[in-house]
């Protein structure tokens, strides 16, 4: 359940709300790169002791439909990624390819438009993974929440996702806030989030904060506007609230 989840997920993130059908340009070999937006993701997700790792890619056309190249495909490190299908949409998946997305490390992709042309991007991966992640065991919604993390960088980006589990008519229901982590408490390894932020949903039991780091790497730049290629590592965890 929860990979197909991840797999919806891509769908709407990366051929978006107007993306229903195969892109006609799957017939033909394609020989301009400004006629498609390559769209590649690493991601290292950590949660209650598990580990959700998936590597794909989405070569979507003008319209935002995705495109299977024609006598092309996608190369990682030099090896061809699987053509797969959602709904019957096409995306490329590297999981065969690598079972760890391995901290600094540099992960090369080679977009190939057709027999003879091929493009590049590539991305380093961060040289310290998110492992640790501490916050309480309960929360009192009317008191501000203090968590940490190890792996102290003040030079690169983090930022929260606060999930509140709550319940309405007897079914459990979620609210998601985005919040940014300054610059102060990047270098501490430690943040305060409001109390507010639980107390703003009502009835919430639960929540759930994960942290998360998204580096971008360099893809080529005669691709269509809107292309990258990207890593997001995450760690999760969950609390009750009272």
């Amino acid at each position: 359940m929860k990979c197909k989840l991840l797999f919806y997920f891509f769908v709407l993130c990366f051929c978006g709300a107007g993306c229903t059908q195969e892109s006609a340009l799957s017939d033909v070999e394609l020989k301009d790169p400004s006629a498609i937006r390559p769209e590649i993701v690493f991601s290292k997700a950590k949660e209650n002791g598990s580990i959700t790792q998936y590597v794909y890619a989405w070569i979507n056309d003008k319209n935002n439909d995705p495109v299977e190249l024609k006598n092309g495909g996608v190369l990682l490190n030099g090896k061809e990624m699987q053509v797969k299908t959602l709904q019957g949409l096409p995306y490329y998946s590297g999981l065969d390819i690598i079972s760890d997305i391995r901290a600094g490390y540099i992960y090369n992709v080679g977009i190939k438009l057709n027999s003879e042309k091929t493009y590049s991007a590539s991305i380093k991966i961060p040289d310290k993974d998110l492992s640790t992640l501490t916050l309480p065991l309960s929360q009192n919604r009317n008191q501000d929440m203090v968590i940490s993390w190890t792996e102290i960088d003040p030079n690169r980006e983090l930022k929260l996702d606060i999930l509140n589990y709550y319940r309405k008519d007897n079914q459990e229901q979620t609210e998601e806030f985005p919040l940014s982590i300054p610059q102060e408490s990047l270098s501490q390894g430690k943040h305060t989030i409001p109390s507010s932020y639980f107390k703003n949903t009502e009835n919430v039991y639960k929540t759930k904060i994960t942290l998360i780091s998204t580096v971008k790497g360099t893809i080529y730049e005669g691709f269509r506007a809107g292309s990258k290629i990207e890593a997001t590592i995450s760690i999760a965890k969950s609390c009750q609230v009272y």
